[in-house]
């Protein structure tokens, strides 16, 4: 709408595009997460550990 000459505030966009179900297109890449499928299975804990901490900013944990 701007390239057209039409001032339009930025949330009238994002309402319109919300209403007719429209997205602008998302250049780059999504950060992706790894997620487990439900049925993979997780291994067990046998050290038996318990990450509690006595107060804030109290408990470091670290994976080597």
């Amino acid at each position: 709408l701007r390239r057209r000459g039409t001032k339009v505030a930025q949330c009238t966009v994002e309402r319109l595009c919300r209403d007719l179900g429209i997205r602008g297109v998302v250049r780059g890449k999504f950060p992706r997460r790894p997620r487990l499928a439900p049925e993979t299975d997780r291994p067990d804990d046998r050290v038996e550990r318990e990450f509690t901490a006595d107060g804030l900013n109290e408990l470091w944990v670290a994976d080597i």
